[in-house]
């Protein structure tokens, strides 16, 4: 079955394009203006690319030209082509995250030297000991709270 699609034919280094018809059946794209035959091409002797919205690019043999067809769905549809090129879409967030996280990981090294792991460890203390593990700053702030937490806990109560 043959597919008729009317539209302008932009051909290149000139300004206004010409009303033809590209006519597909089966394997096979003819090209004409009005009466005329400008061509016939059998698949794989011609391409067609979107170009722009509306507007496809034809590789007929050698030549390039731009087609504007009346109605660019049904000719991107029969010609399984998408209706307009695809978009330059932004990351989404979780890809702009995931790229940070490997930018992150790319600046830490792969490779640590002993002896930093070594001068970056603490000794442990034994626990046990009274070695000033909490300093007495410390250890009167934690009295103190807990003097004004029992407070306030008899306050609730209705002791005080």
């Amino acid at each position: 079955m043959t597919q008729v699609f009317r539209g302008d034919l932009l051909l290149p280094g000139e300004d206004d394009g010409l009303v033809a018809d590209v006519k597909v059946d089966g394997d096979e794209l003819r090209l004409e203006t009005g009466d005329e035959l400008l061509g016939v091409w059998r698949d794989g002797e011609y391409r067609v690319d979107v170009e722009r919205a509306g507007e496809f690019r034809l590789a007929l043999g050698g030549e390039q030209v731009v087609f504007k067809p009346e109605s660019p769905s049904s000719f991107a549809a029969a010609m399984a082509v998408p209706l307009q090129p695809p978009t330059e879409s932004k990351p989404t967030r979780a890809e702009r995250k995931a790229g940070r996280r490997q930018e992150r990981a790319a600046a830490v090294p792969d490779v640590v030297e002993e002896y930093d792991l070594i001068a970056q460890v603490r000794p442990v203390r034994d626990l046990t000991t009274d070695d000033d593990f909490i300093s007495p700053a410390l250890m009167r702030t934690i009295v103190v709270l807990s003097a004004v937490v029992v407070t306030v806990a008899l306050v609730v109560i209705g002791f005080v």
